[in-house]
């Protein structure tokens, strides 16, 4: 029964391995192309987002945004012993919106839907808890926002209305929030297509920049504050992980098949002394 499931994990990393390294090839392959010259097919720019009447509001910060990804943790309430109770993920939303970006030679239309995010990678630690005022408007937040709640906390219609003032303990609540606000840099590699309507669909009026569009295609799409560089190096841990990975599935699974075939060696050495 254990050989089908890490056989079903190897094709995982497999597959993974395979998405970092065509990323990779194409981060690499491709120059930055200025705007103004985009053609169908796929493409790699660099420019500014647009601000814009229509955005996002990101849950913690409240920033005007046109991406945002927000995750909340909590220490597993399960355990006897609080303190070496494991972090489990409680909470995990991200939201879009398709927004315009200028690399100061013209502008164009992003409708990320089925892009991958990268983001600089934020390591929670055991010390990142918040404190009881900050749990509570956590919870709060994934209440009103995304109908969620942690397990170990359930908050009551009184502190609803006296948030700031109930005094509590503290809750072992962590979280962080990415989030790409108007104004932001970002790096983006995707299938430039023809618009079928010169419309913008941040503005919602018709768009003075031309009928082009970036969007999912069957070839990679990438989205990232963080320059070309760091989208590499993103990459090639990717890949490094999946890797390793694989090797160690490959090992497992070949330690595991060479246990079960002597044992059905044995056993049927068994079964013929048996019958004699």
């Amino acid at each position: 029964m254990v050989l089908p499931f890490l056989g079903f994990g190897l094709v995982l990393a497999v597959q993974d391995a395979i998405k970092s390294r065509r990323a990779l090839a194409a981060i690499h392959d491709l120059p930055t192309s200025a705007i103004r010259k985009l053609r169908p097919g796929l493409a790699e720019v660099c420019g500014v987002i647009v601000e814009s009447e229509s955005s996002l509001i990101s849950p913690w910060s409240e920033s005007p945004c046109v991406h945002f990804e927000y995750k909340v943790e909590e220490r597993d309430p399960s355990w006897e012993w609080e303190t070496l109770a494991p972090w489990t993920e409680c909470l995990n939303e991200t939201e879009r919106i398709t927004f315009e970006i200028d690399d100061g030679t013209g502008k164009v239309t992003v409708e990320p839907d089925g892009a991958e995010f990268v983001y600089r990678e934020v390591e929670l630690k055991d010390g990142d808890q918040l404190e009881a005022a900050d749990a509570k408007k956590v919870c709060l937040i994934m209440k009103e926002r995304f109908n969620a709640s942690p397990s170990q906390f359930e908050l009551e219609e009184e502190d609803q209305e006296n948030l700031d003032e109930t005094d509590t303990e503290i809750f072992d609540l962590r979280h962080h929030e990415n989030l790409l606000k108007p104004g932001t840099k970002i790096y983006v590699l995707g299938t430039v297509a023809r618009s079928a309507q010169t419309t913008s669909f941040a503005f919602g009026e018709t768009s003075p920049h031309g009928g082009y569009v970036i969007r999912t295609g069957k070839e990679q799409f990438i989205i990232s504050p963080e320059s070309e560089g760091a989208v590499t190096e993103h990459y090639k841990g990717k890949s490094k992980d999946s890797t390793g990975a694989i090797l160690l599935l490959l090992i497992i699974i070949g330690a595991l098949s060479a246990w079960v075939f002597s044992w059905g060696q044995r056993l049927s050495a068994l079964f013929a002394n048996s019958t004699l």
